[in-house]
Parts: C-alpha cells; structure tokens; sequence
C-alpha cells in the first residue's frame, strides 16, 4: 500500500494527522479542532517544514492586510496553543533566536 503524502508539507502521512476538511488534528483516533487563527497558523508552517520562519514573515501570513492587527503576544499564545494540540504527534513547534536572525519559530518532527 502506498503511503500518502501531506499536500501542505510533503511528509508522510502514516497516522492521518491533520484533518484538513474538518481543520483539526488526529490524535490516537481522537479528533481535535483547532480554532481558525491557529490553523491558518499550522497550514502555515505546514508548507516551510524544518524551517525557521522569523516572527515577522509569520505574523504577515497570519494578518497581512488587516487594517488593525492584534499587537502584543498574541502570536505566542496562538503558538502555545498550537503545543498544546500538537501533543501526541511526532510534530513539534520550537522557539528560535539569534542576534543575526531575530526570532523565528520551527515547524519540525520531534527528535526521536
């Protein structure tokens, strides 16, 4: 049996983890929803796999063209809730900082 490929990312898809018609994420059979910021913030990171995308490329993506965007840590706590979902999965989300390249998060499979 072949094994399918995620279309936002390109990794296999060997559990069935992200439900993109219902926008959540497939736990041990348990289906969890994932509210509308935060999933357009994972099809994000879905699609620069194992990259460090910098805070301001990401915060673009999520509220480009908004005529008054949410300020303060509002990324963070998406980002939070984003771990808190992702538990369970072989994916993980990690912070990164540098003093050359700001700061960034990576969308990435956890370390075995």
């Amino acid at each position: 049996m072949p094994v399918r490929l995620c279309p936002a990312c390109g990794w296999p898809i060997t559990a069935g983890w992200f439900d993109d018609a219902r926008h959540g994420i497939v736990v041990g059979g348990e289906f969890r929803a994932v509210p509308a910021t935060p999933w357009t913030l994972l099809s994000f990171f879905r699609r620069f796999p194992g990259q460090v995308m910098p805070t301001e490329r990401i915060y673009d993506a999520l509220y480009a063209g908004r005529e008054n965007p949410p300020a303060g840590n509002t990324l963070r706590v998406h980002i939070c809730k984003l771990r808190r979902l992702l538990a369970g999965t072989p994916f993980v989300i990690v912070s990164r900082s540098s003093a050359w390249a700001g700061s960034g998060y990576l969308f990435d499979l956890a370390p075995a």
